[in-house]
């Protein structure tokens, strides 16, 4: 159990940190960065658990055609 909390916290990490690294070209949808970011996100931290269903839900409406980040944060 804990290996599985601890690989999943720092999966999400260590690609945060090559996010930061690459620089705004990982922000790019062709790129692999992103999608290997939103998959460490949407990795249940218990199987079944309200968290992870969740996660896999945000990730799903990320993931949706025409979804605009601006507007959903009301910044548009």
């Amino acid at each position: 159990m804990i290996a599985k909390v601890s690989g999943s916290e720092t999966a999400v990490e260590v690609i945060n940190d090559l996010v930061k690294v690459v620089g705004v070209t990982a922000y790019d949808e062709n790129f692999p960065l992103v999608r290997h970011l939103m998959d460490a996100l949407s990795y249940p931290v218990l199987e079944g658990g309200n968290v992870g269903v969740c996660r896999r839900q945000l990730q799903e409406l990320i993931r949706t055609p025409g979804y605009d980040p601006p507007s959903a944060s009301g910044l548009a």
